[in-house]
């Protein structure tokens, strides 16, 4: 199996107060590009009001 890395920055006035960043895998069909095989990995949880 591969392996990866990618760092992503986001600032943080672009952030909900509330929410989860999410990392969306999938497969796009070979018949009509419609993704299948979705995955959603859950990266952080976001909480900026403590």
């Amino acid at each position: 199996m591969g392996a990866f890395r990618i760092n992503i920055t986001i600032p943080k006035e672009k952030l909900p107060e509330y929410g989860e960043l999410t990392l969306t895998l999938y497969e796009a069909s070979a018949k009509d590009g419609s993704p299948s095989h979705v995955k959603y990995i859950q990266l952080d949880n976001l909480n900026t009001q403590q």
